[in-house]
């Protein structure tokens, strides 16, 4: 009996199990799964360009992004105001100013780095440009300060040189050179110059420079004293009180003056004689004030009557004389301005201060660069004598000043001619 195994096997090897008969088609028997499984291949390939894409993308948008936070960065970075002038500042000194420099740098620049990462409506930006603006604020700060202390410095030294510190305070003057020296070296702190002076701390900011000599305020006084003397007239208790408000006023408003105008000895010998070790104590600045004052009044109103003495000296045109009272003062001013201007004619008569009347025949007058005078011949005299009286003279400066004679028919004041 054939084996029915064997027999099958035949029967499908020929016929590839088609009951129909003839060989199996494997390849179209096998299409449709191919095309299914292209269809996947398809898929899972499109998935991947889409995945790269997607990569890419994202990785164009993280570099732009970076680009942008960098640009961002570099422009707050150019924001920072470090540049510094160091010009004339010394080598030691400088130290201290380049460590200040590179810890705020360091500051603003992770300010820059973290604020990039938020947005202007965020609580954390306002803290990080907080800190960019208070560097900022402190580079500004030790610029000015760098500034103002080299001018200050050079002052110092040229002021030095040309002898205008005063000396009323030498202790200031020690302090200020010991500041000014360029191997005193000074730390910064929030752009601040600290010294350090004996254990004291400064705070250049806080610095007040030494004083200068009051050479202004001695120059006022002279003018003073020099106006009492040309007016040759005793001084009133009106000026004496003028005087003292004018003086007052000058020293209230400037105390170094006042120290100035005793320790530098600014003024004419003979106008002050001050014991300055009694009041060199800031604490006895009135007293000092006042003996200033009372001395300068006093010796004011020594000039005016010794300028007064020798325009009038004992036996001369007012000694023992008569005087003129307002009216006729009055009646010389106008006479004499209009023959100073052309305007009178005929005989001039003049009331003379030694008699009192009108005894003074004018002969002529002269009216010149020296001056103002008058050339006289006394009523009654004898003989064709005439005399000369200098009303008006003008120093080498241009400047009027009232004659010798000048009182004799009045005159007190220059602009009593004008």
């Amino acid at each position: 009996m054939a084996n029915r195994a064997l027999i099958l096997g035949e029967k499908y090897a020929i016929t590839g199990g088609n009951e129909d008969g003839g060989f199996l088609d494997i390849a179209a028997a096998m299409q449709p799964g191919m095309e299914i499984s292209e269809k996947v291949f398809q898929g899972i390939q499109d998935r991947a360009l889409l995945a790269e894409e997607a990569k890419k993308t994202a990785k164009l948008a993280e570099e732009a992004k970076i680009a942008a936070t960098n640009e961002k960065i570099g422009g707050l970075l150019s924001q920072m105001q470090s540049n510094i002038d160091l010009t004339g500042i010394s080598a030691d000194q400088q130290k201290n100013i380049t460590e200040f420099l590179t810890t705020k740098k360091q500051e603003y620049i992770e300010a820059a780095n973290a604020i990039a990462e938020y947005d202007v409506t965020d609580p954390e930006y306002m803290q990080y440009a907080d800190v960019m603006q208070q560097v900022n604020n402190q580079f500004q700060t030790l610029a000015n300060n760098l500034k103002v202390y080299k001018e200050n410095q050079a002052d110092f030294v040229s002021d030095g040189y040309e002898n205008r510190l005063s000396m009323a305070n030498t202790g200031a003057v020690d302090q200020a050179a010991y500041m000014y020296n360029k191997s005193t070296p000074f730390t910064v702190d929030n752009g601040n110059l600290m010294f350090n002076y004996e254990g004291e701390t400064i705070n250049y900011t806080d610095y007040k420079n030494p004083s200068l000599k009051a050479f202004g305020t001695a120059d006022a006084i002279m003018k003073i004293a020099n106006n009492v003397h040309k007016t040759k007239q005793k001084l009133t208790d009106y000026q004496k009180s003028s005087i003292r408000l004018q003086l007052t006023d000058a020293f209230s408003q400037n105390p170094n003056a006042l120290r100035s105008i005793v320790v530098d000895k600014l003024l004419t010998d003979g106008l002050l004689d001050i014991d300055y070790s009694v009041y060199s104590d800031p604490s006895k600045t009135a007293e000092l004030q006042e003996e200033v004052i009372s001395q300068l009044v006093g010796s004011m109103e020594k000039i005016a009557l010794d300028s007064y003495s020798a325009a009038n000296p004992p036996g001369g045109p007012t000694g023992g004389g008569q005087g003129l009272d307002a009216s006729k003062i009055g009646y010389n001013i106008k006479v004499l301005g209009n023959v100073l201007k052309g305007q009178h004619s005929g005989s001039i008569k003049l009331y003379d201060k030694q008699y009192g009347t009108k005894t003074l025949n004018v002969d002529s007058v002269r009216q010149d660069a020296s001056g103002i005078s008058i050339f006289y011949k006394a009523e009654g005299a004898s003989g064709p004598e005439v005399k000369e009286l200098v009303i008006l003279e003008v120093d080498e400066n241009g400047n009027g000043k009232l004659g010798k004679d000048a009182a004799r028919v009045g005159i007190s004041r220059v602009t009593q001619l004008q």
